[in-house]
């Protein structure tokens, strides 16, 4: 969108702060509050289109017209529900969600921070008590997801994110992801390697609240190490990078990383609250 765009009659669109597979992130002005937020538009690469003439979206093709519509209803629904989370520290706080421009846009506030990831790239690893203060941040915010029946899909060091003040906060919730690739021929496979457990792997995986335990486990292997873990794929053929301890990782918080990060889902914590029970224990 050009800087400057006004959505809603009330959001004046600024710079572009971030860019995915399946959307745009802006910074923004409410002008009906006076103040700084984010808008992020529901955009599948691949999918969908925009011609220079105006604002607005279209698909690339018929085939995939299904897969936009259905990925918008869900971002718009997911946003609705995310919402109710509002106030939660550790949760992205959503404003608002509309239609626009044959497509969606959800209003949440701006973060002032960077992603875990930009973090660990400009100061190192983690200790465990900074590495823990992460994990048990993004697990209480799933516990609370979780018993809402809502699913993450997508926790990775990119999409959490480390605030000035100190907070860390779970950004990106990922349904929509999940919908447009069980609908179109142009997206396989929907997940970060290293971080997304086997069954994300599969259009038809069994995912539930053990995937984002999965993911949870590997960002806190990453956090402590530096050390991307192999794709589940490699691991089940040698699984070098949870066999054995090679960063000597304190024995209590290691048998909670590989409990989490193991490739049978049943053998994992079934869902956030397990998890957060887990690493309270460790000191």
């Amino acid at each position: 969108l050009t800087p400057g765009t006004v959505l809603a009659d009330r959001y004046v669109i600024g710079q572009v702060i971030g860019k995915g597979g399946f959307g745009t992130t802006y910074l923004a002005y409410d002008a009906l509050v006076c103040k700084k937020i984010a808008i992020k538009e529901y955009f599948p690469y691949g999918v969908a289109q925009r011609t220079s003439e105006n604002s607005d979206v279209s698909v690339l093709s018929e085939d995939n017209a299904q897969a936009f519509e259905l990925g918008a209803q869900k971002f718009y629904n997911e946003a609705k529900m995310v919402s109710r989370f509002n106030g939660n520290p550790s949760i992205v706080a959503v404003f608002d969600c509309f239609y626009e421009n044959n497509t969606v846009y959800m209003a949440m506030e701006h973060l002032n921070g960077c992603t875990l990831k930009d973090y660990i790239r400009e100061y190192g690893v983690l200790s465990v008590p900074q590495a823990l203060h992460v994990a048990k941040s993004v697990v209480s915010a799933l516990v609370v997801a979780h018993s809402a029946a809502i699913l993450h899909r997508d926790i990775s060091p990119e999409n959490i994110i480390v605030s000035n003040d100190g907070n860390i906060k779970l950004i990106d919730f990922g349904a929509a992801r999940q919908v447009v690739a069980e609908h179109s021929q142009r997206f396989s496979v929907i997940l970060k390697p290293g971080f997304a457990p086997p069954e994300q792997y599969s259009k038809k995986g069994n995912q539930g609240a053990w995937t984002d335990v999965y993911s949870v486990g590997t960002t806190l292997y990453y956090m402590i190490t530096g050390d991307i873990p192999e794709d589940p794929s490699a691991r089940f053929d040698n699984d070098d990078t949870f066999n054995e301890n090679k960063f000597d990782i304190a024995p209590d918080l290691w048998e909670v990383i590989t409990k989490a990060t193991k490739l049978k889902a049943e053998d994992r914590y079934q869902d956030a609250y397990e998890l957060k029970k887990a690493l309270d224990l460790i000191p």
